[in-house]
């Protein structure tokens, strides 16, 4: 868990009064849940484990809670009949089985054992003074099964007869797998995990928190309740994994500090003084400019007027901002006006353009007489710097054969990123990610997944891709894309009935994209 969550997880198991936080990784708790139907598949598990003549299959989704219900009915089981319970995730190969069952019977065979001396002591344990008394093998996580190991079950369950009941309990794919080791139909009961509503989500939430000591009412608002159990999809492993982060985002106390231990209001007069420091520091800079830059060099002009039939040259008489001129004892302030010359040669014959033009010429001496001076000392100190724009050297051109080396080198990359990545998967990854797909079956066997995708390649846009299951590698068979869940569920009833049988189930095809990437460290 990071730092963060930790922290957001100390918040609400504060907060809440928790003794544990119950949805840490790792925490080990003995709380079931017996709403959706749970209390009554336990009951019926139990009672085919001892006296059903069929094999008993207990199906669920990944993080459905199929492990936890089969330890409640194994519980119950010891206390009546030997049982030996196998994690297949562990233990997988026949020679492997073989070996525990042996060890935990206590039938005491030699190595290596052979299929036979295993039927025969277990049909001498199963036989107590003339009465048959049952074992219970039990597989738990049995989706991990290679095909011959379920072949080897199915040779101790007909050869021994009614001395010994199997139970498997996984993900639907074991249905399939229990068909291509001929395990007949008939000859299995089949009991399926649903998925949990929006009801069960609240009262399994609330049941969790109360294992911990919790005391009070349902923490989450009933909008959460709907978030919890949509983004679920009702698995208890999910909603696990999201209850933590909502209950973690509840309302919280105010805090009047940041986490660095400044108070607020420390924090706010330290800003408005470094705010103040850099006006300051800006105005003065502003003040400090050079005067030279307010003024503006402004090419003379004249203007020629014709006036009663002679030119007269005007001078125009233009008012520019002042600036202060530090001549190191003493500056000009105020208006200054600076004399253009414009040149116009235009026909004066309306009055009010000729009194407009003895306006001027009227005015024009004294104002050149008062504005020469500064002028000339404006000039005087009016430095213009032309600087030469820098020369863009382009960089050679490269030869034919670097060309040559550069272009096999960028396709040699780019293949060898395409050789990570097969072709299928590269689809997948550039679907839309808020689609869906159907999740038809997955497998440790890839040759597997690959036979089962071509028997519907054809008839359904089926294909499979590699990802990783509890660090092992795993092959999982989809279809699609769809719009949306509503239509991916519509379609399932559109599959032929072999599939529909696998209990396909709707997922994200940004979930597929995820595990894609994982998987290949993209």
């Amino acid at each position: 868990m990071s730092e963060m969550a930790a922290n957001e997880a100390v918040d609400y198991v504060c907060s809440l009064h928790l003794e544990a936080d119950p949805f840490a990784d790792g925490f080990q708790s003995d709380y079931f849940y017996g709403g959706a139907m749970r209390h009554q598949l336990l009951g019926q598990l139990v009672h085919f484990s001892r006296f059903s003549e069929q094999v008993v299959l207990l199906l669920g989704a990944a993080g459905s809670g199929v492990s936890t219900l089969l330890a409640q009915a194994l519980s119950q089981l010891q206390e009546v009949m030997d049982c030996c319970c196998i994690n297949a995730e562990v233990i997988s190969t026949p020679d492997q089985l073989l070996a525990y069952i042996n060890q935990q019977f206590n039938l005491q065979l030699q190595a290596p054992i052979d299929t036979v001396d295993l039927v025969d002591a277990l049909r001498a344990i199963s036989m107590i003074e003339g009465d048959a008394e049952q074992v219970l093998i039990a597989i738990d996580q049995a989706h991990y099964l290679p095909i011959e190991s379920f072949e080897l079950f199915r040779e101790l369950f007909e050869q021994v007869g009614d001395g010994v009941q199997l139970v498997f309990a996984g993900e639907y794919q074991v249905e399939q797998l229990l068909a291509l080791s001929s395990f007949s139909a008939h000859r299995i009961k089949q009991l399926e995990l649903p998925p949990l509503s929006a009801t069960d989500t609240a009262e399994y939430l609330l049941g969790v928190l109360r294992s911990v000591s919790y005391i009070g009412p349902q923490p989450l608002s009933q909008d959460q309740l709907i978030v919890l159990q949509e983004q679920s999809g009702g698995n208890l492993a999910e909603i696990n994994r999201l209850a933590a982060t909502l209950l973690s985002s509840r309302e919280r106390p105010v805090r009047t500090g940041l986490p660095f231990g400044i108070p607020v209001a420390h924090l706010t007069a330290i800003v408005v003084l470094v705010v103040a420091v850099g006006l300051i520091w800006w105005y003065q800079g502003a003040e400090r400019e050079p005067a030279v830059s307010r003024y503006q060099e402004i090419a003379p002009s004249s203007n020629m007027a014709n006036v009663g039939g002679a030119t007269v040259q005007t001078e125009v008489a233009v008012m520019v901002p002042d600036a202060t001129i530090e001549s190191g004892e003493s500056g000009h302030s105020g208006l200054v006006e600076r004399n253009v010359d414009t040149t116009e040669h235009a026909d004066v014959e309306s009055l009010g353009r000729e009194a407009q033009g003895d306006a001027v010429l009227s005015t024009v001496p004294d104002r050149r007489a008062q504005v020469a001076p500064l002028a000339e000392e404006i000039k005087a100190e009016v430095v213009v710097e032309v600087k030469p724009k820098p020369r863009v050297v382009a960089p050679p051109a490269p030869k034919k054969s670097e060309q040559a080396v550069v272009a096999v080198a960028a396709k040699s990359i780019e293949a060898d990123e395409k050789v990570d990545v097969p072709i299928r998967e590269q689809r997948l990854l550039s679907l839309v990610s808020a689609e869906y797909m159907l999740q038809l079956m997955g497998s440790v066997d890839e040759d597997r997944t690959r036979s089962f995708v071509k028997t519907y390649v054809g008839r359904l846009p089926v294909t499979y891709f590699a990802t990783q299951l509890k660090g092992k590698p795993w092959y999982v068979a989809v279809v699609g894309p769809y719009r949306d869940k509503e239509q991916a569920l519509a379609a399932i009833k559109q599959l032929p009935a072999a599939l529909q049988k696998q209990r396909p189930w709707a997922r994200t095809v940004e979930s597929v994209q995820k595990e894609i990437k994982v998987a290949r460290s993209l």
